[in-house]
């Protein structure tokens, strides 16, 4: 990733002079319906696969290729292959387990097994491979934040097992959901999805729809993951009207880059004001698995409570009254994790 920040994310990232959004949020709702309904296993158990190089067959495509063109080819290294998606649409109070998006079917290959026609030595592969990219387009406005933590896997040279580095997070990047903010963070770095702590504000109906894009450079990711869409799949989205890529140069509302704010949590920061913060040490455990041995990791982090309780909405609630600043207005950028373990492990 070219940018310096690990998270990077924009406001109004589809064109707002085309119908493009509704498009693509009618059309992961047929994802997700026609995931839970279909008796074509590869329709309900796989990402999807898409070269933005090709013209788009529907407004999901035709999205992933508007995104392309304004965002990442500024912020990768190296060329493009191509975008494996999918679509999230979760209850808004339930959260996503902490994990590292990878190429599962290359994993699955061992050092014994033979050469393959997408691959000519197995020997070489890598045993874990990572996106360039990981992306989250929101297609929703509720739920609890994406988490980015700090952390970043390798591979034990005594074990041969995954292991965290830096084995807790010393630091972390919390972005909350607002409709049509595309988000984009490294491809190698923790992550996942706080549970809501608003339900007295989101009723048990309310969901929480994303759209998912990891994009690759170098070689396709292997299967189970990344097919073609199916049949079935682009009949369904075919329904609406044909993709045509937008002019996204020429929106009237043009995307905004979100601000960073950094906040430690020692001494504050500009967002929160300069007093130390409130905080809840939280552990969470972390599929490390890359072969057919479970390998489950306990980490833990420091969150700021906040950010966790959402007091912007609460106090928006209980007073009426619009707050100058709310948490999703920025990043998140929560620093000083570690020195808190150093006086965590003096004051026992």
């Amino acid at each position: 990733m070219k940018s310096t920040q690990r998270t990077i994310a924009f406001d109004n990232a589809l064109p707002t002079s085309t119908t493009l959004f509704n498009r693509v949020q009618s059309e992961a709702t047929k994802v997700h319906a026609l995931a839970n309904t279909s008796t074509n296993n590869a329709t309900t158990q796989s990402t999807w696969w898409y070269d933005p190089t090709q013209p788009p067959r529907f407004a999901i495509e035709e999205a992933i290729q508007s995104l392309s063109h304004q965002f990442i080819t500024n912020h990768v290294t190296g060329d493009i292959t191509g975008a494996e998606w999918w679509v999230q649409h979760r209850h808004s109070n339930a959260p996503q387990h902490f994990h590292f998006d990878t190429d599962v079917g290359r994993h699955a290959l061992s050092s014994k097994q033979e050469d393959t026609q997408e691959d000519t030595n197995a020997n070489e592969l890598p045993i874990l491979r990572c996106p360039s990219l990981s992306s989250v387009l929101y297609l929703t406005e509720c739920g609890g934040p994406t988490v980015i933590f700090g952390q970043r896997p390798t591979v034990s040279d005594w074990t041969q097992q995954l292991e965290l580095v830096p084995e807790e997070a010393t630091e972390c990047d919390i972005m909350f959901p607002r409709t049509n903010r595309y988000m984009i963070f490294r491809g190698d770095m923790l992550h996942g999805v706080m549970p809501s702590s608003v339900e007295s504000f989101e009723n048990e109906t309310t969901m929480r729809t994303t759209l998912l894009v990891n994009w690759w450079c170098g070689k396709k990711p292997l299967s189970p993951a990344c097919s073609d869409p199916t049949e079935e799949l682009l009949l369904q989205l075919r329904n609406g009207s044909a993709p045509k890529l937008t002019n996204f140069s020429n929106s009237p509302i043009p995307p905004t880059p979100v601000p960073l704010e950094e906040t430690d949590l020692q001494t504050g920061g500009d967002y929160f004001g300069t007093d130390a913060m409130s905080c809840s040490k939280l552990s969470f455990d972390v599929d490390l698995s890359i072969d057919e041995t479970k390998t489950v990791l306990t980490t833990s982090a420091y969150m700021p409570i906040p950010l966790l309780d959402r007091e912007d909405l609460a106090t928006n609630v209980a007073s009426m009254k619009e707050q100058p600043k709310k948490y999703s207005d920025v990043i998140h950028k929560i620093v000083g994790m570690g020195r808190l373990r150093l006086i965590e492990s003096q004051y026992p």
